[in-house]
């Protein structure tokens, strides 16, 4: 996140002149400054194409565009375009966003070890996942995985139901 946000910031700059232009580039949302807004929409949006194009150049880096343009209504949207609009919050998510390339991930340093699923790559959408209800009773073993899959917007539902508590 620190070289992304570096990257966009020095795209920024070369349009807008030297600047704080990037606020954070907290993976996967870049959010831009209120020195940013103070410009006129032209050279915003001239900036913006310098910056979506300085962090394609980035080989570990897939996807970059806007996130109004991926966001909102998601119940029309089909495939990877569904998946991307589900990953963002209109009130919270950034101005841009960007996805890793194929086999990469986004980590910091002092998270060097680090995995994560959020990519929009298919080996990233299935995560394995042993639930388990309190007081369960014992049963035999399965001799294999349950091949069905769960939507993931159900798991935080499941686990508030049988915590008693409320999502």
């Amino acid at each position: 996140p620190d070289a992304v946000a570096a990257g966009a910031n020095a795209a920024a700059s070369a349009v807008l002149g030297q600047g704080q232009w990037i606020d954070n580039a907290h993976y996967p949302n870049i959010y831009f400054s209120a020195a940013f807004f103070a410009h006129p929409p032209k050279e915003r949006k001239s900036a913006v194409e310098r910056v979506e194009n300085a962090l394609r150049s980035f080989p570990s880096i897939e996807k970059v565009g806007a996130v109004a343009d991926a966001a909102g209504h998601c119940e029309t949207r089909h495939g990877d375009d569904r998946a991307l609009c589900l990953t963002f919050d209109p009130e919270r998510s950034g101005d841009l966003y960007y996805l890793p390339a194929r086999g990469y991930i986004m980590d910091t340093e002092d998270e060097p070890a680090a995995t994560a699923h959020g990519s929009i790559h298919d080996y990233d959408r299935e995560v394995p996942l042993l639930i388990l209800p309190p007081g369960r009773t014992k049963h035999a073993p399965a001799s294999a995985p349950v091949p069905e899959m769960l939507d993931m917007r159900t798991v935080a539902p499941l686990l508030a139901k049988w915590l008693g508590t409320t999502l």
